[in-house]
């Protein structure tokens, strides 16, 4: 298990916020298709690509339980819908 820096002082939702204000188009469709769909290998390659940023990754290995897991993803998926929202881009085929 690797070791994660010292806790961020923000909360889990700003530290959201800001890594997927941080993403490039494709990488937000890329998630947000993703955590809308949730189907076969979804969530495995959600848990990679977003741990590969250690804010991400510390806000992920923060849940206690598998319902705080998919707490956060529904959070992140609120995020990225927001973040969606003001880029003007759809998840929708």
């Amino acid at each position: 298990m690797k070791t994660l820096p010292q806790r961020p002082k923000k909360d889990h939702k700003t530290i959201l916020t800001e890594y997927v204000r941080d993403l490039s188009d494709d990488d937000l469709i890329y998630l947000g298709v993703r955590l809308n769909e949730r189907v076969g290998s979804d969530l495995a390659e959600i848990l990679n690509f977003m741990s590969r940023k250690t804010s991400a990754d510390y806000v992920l290995s923060s849940s206690d339980t598998a319902y705080g897991l998919y707490d956060t993803l529904d959070l992140t998926l609120e995020v990225l819908n927001k973040e969606a929202d003001k880029r003007k881009i759809s998840f929708k085929s």
